[in-house]
């Protein structure tokens, strides 16, 4: 233990009698002990990052799981590590947990999840902003920003600055010029005019360099809250993404960007991930706090939509709007009956039915808090055809046309396969209204004689089953025995002879 843990105190050595935590610690470390010692070195960051950095390495190397490294307690770093798939939520249960009994639109084991926060999980160190991306030229000028000004023509001369915590920069002969809150797309005019008072017949340009950090702060429903740590490029997405988040319960919609103790900006997500639009991204300055609030109401779209899903929803919205988030019905959908699971009076759940065989009616109906739209699919069954089964050599459906007869579908002899019975075949039908099933006989050899009354007309549903001969009549057979090789019982054909069965 001593070998272990007496440079770990060394290095720590002073921050809050770390000697005395060191000659205590159990065999077993416990995770309040190792909370502690991760407090220390972040406090030692401020004064020594180098032996704060070797000391954290030498915790992590006596942590009880070395494989899985102790999280920083203030997630002051540009980006957070992507959070681990999170399980079902409170609302993700409600909506997906059907009542015994209950007829559900999704498919067997499917459950619903919230729209939209699976991307938080996957890409998260993706929005982490690139350091050598361009300024853009509304970039604001700021204490801590690095940039080359270069001059040449009568004078030549390179000039590497940095904005002081002042706002201020020191040039030769020019002295002291403040620039702070400057725009990057003004800075080369102003600095032009402020260095021609010093130098004549001369051109500039500006290169920025380094630029600064800043520190924001994401509160409420966010999966790491805490003070990040980001460059001055970044955006509100940017500090959302570094706390990995909104966390099931966080709002999407309702995100507020709060500065100077003013709410500046409110970002719905929704625009974002439906649209691809970022208009909303708001760029962060010094002190930003990003707050998220709690998820606001709720409504659950299953069955046959392109994106079933459960949606945050604002203000007051219709079926129609609801549809819209979902992607749309399928085509697979049954409009003629979309049900609407409702919870009424904190008491009960009850179904409401609806007909939107006309599309546009459901801008209509208003949805609510906790509303399950259920689209379910479309018969199973093909309609409008007739099948042929059997001892056919094409079986299969067939499209249902008018007038038509069993002679359209089965027009010559080729249709069937060798020895079919020709003097009973028949048609299974689906009587309507009662759907009641009947059989009805008809013969293949009248019906291609002529024969109306075996030439039947067919319904929808109609199956027309062809059977071989042999299912009415045992085959006609001879039998040879005697000095032949292989005697016993042949089968007997037309104009047969004695030789041939020989043969055989």
């Amino acid at each position: 233990m001593k070998r272990v843990w007496m440079p770990w105190c060394v290095i720590v050595g002073g921050l809050c009698a770390a000697t005395a935590l060191a000659q205590s610690l159990p065999p077993s470390i416990s995770p309040e002990l190792l909370q502690q010692a991760q407090e220390r070195i972040k406090a030692l960051e401020q004064s020594d990052p180098a032996r704060a950095k070797e000391a954290q390495g030498l915790l992590q190397s006596v942590s009880p799981a070395p494989s899985a490294p102790i999280p920083p307690q203030s997630p002051d770093h540009p980006a957070a590590a992507p959070p681990a798939a999170s399980p079902s939520s409170d609302l993700e249960r409600f909506f997906s947990d059907a009542p015994p009994g209950a007829i559900t639109a999704e498919p067997e084991g499917a459950s619903l999840a919230q729209f939209g926060y699976d991307l938080f999980r996957e890409t998260t160190a993706s929005f982490t902003p690139v350091a050598d991306t361009p300024v853009s030229p509304d970039y604001v000028i700021g204490p801590g920003d690095e940039f080359t000004i270069i001059l040449w023509g009568l004078v030549d001369a390179i000039y590497k600055v940095q904005v002081d915590r002042n706002g201020e920069i020191t040039l030769p002969r020019a002295g002291v010029v403040p620039v702070t809150g400057m725009r990057y797309e003004e800075l080369r005019p102003f600095l032009e005019r402020h260095l021609a008072k010093f130098y004549t017949d001369f051109h500039l340009s500006v290169a920025m360099g380094r630029l600064r950090s800043i520190r924001v702060y994401v509160v409420g429903e966010a999966r790491q809250p805490g003070s990040y740590t980001l460059s001055a490029l970044s955006t509100a997405y940017n500090a959302l993404f570094a706390a990995g988040g909104p966390t099931k319960r966080g709002s999407l919609r309702a995100m507020q960007l709060i500065r100077g103790g003013k709410t500046i900006a409110s970002i719905d997500l929704y625009d974002f991930l439906l649209k691809g639009d970022r208009t909303q991204d708001v760029k962060l300055q010094h002190e930003d706090t990003l707050l998220v609030p709690l998820i606001g109401p709720m409504v659950g779209v299953s069955g046959n939509v392109v994106r079933p899903a459960i949606y945050e929803i604002k203000g007051r919205v219709t079926l129609a709007d609801v549809l819209k988030l979902a992607g749309g019905a399928r085509p697979t959908a049954d409009l003629n009956r979309v049900q609407v699971e409702r919870v009424v009076a904190h008491d009960k759940r009850i179904a409401v039915d609806l007909d939107l065989s006309r599309m546009e009616e459901a801008a209509a109906v208003p949805i609510q808090n906790m509303d399950l739209v259920k689209l379910f699919p479309i018969y199973g069954g093909t309609r409008n055809v007739v099948r042929l089964s059997g001892h056919v050599a094409r079986p299969g459906d067939y499209q249902l046309k008018p007038g038509m007869r069993v002679r359209d579908v089965i027009p010559t002899y080729e249709q069937f396969l060798p020895e079919p019975s020709l003097e009973y075949s028949e048609i299974v039908r689906y009587e309507r209204p009662t759907m009641v099933k009947t059989v009805v006989p008809f013969s293949i050899s009248e019906m291609m004689a002529g024969n109306p009354r075996h030439n039947l007309a067919l319904q929808e549903r109609d199956e027309i089953r062809v059977y071989p001969a042999s299912r009415f009549q045992d085959p006609r057979v001879v039998t040879i025995s005697g000095a032949v090789r292989h005697p016993g019982r042949y089968r007997l054909y037309d104009q047969m002879t004695v030789l041939e069965l020989i043969h055989q």
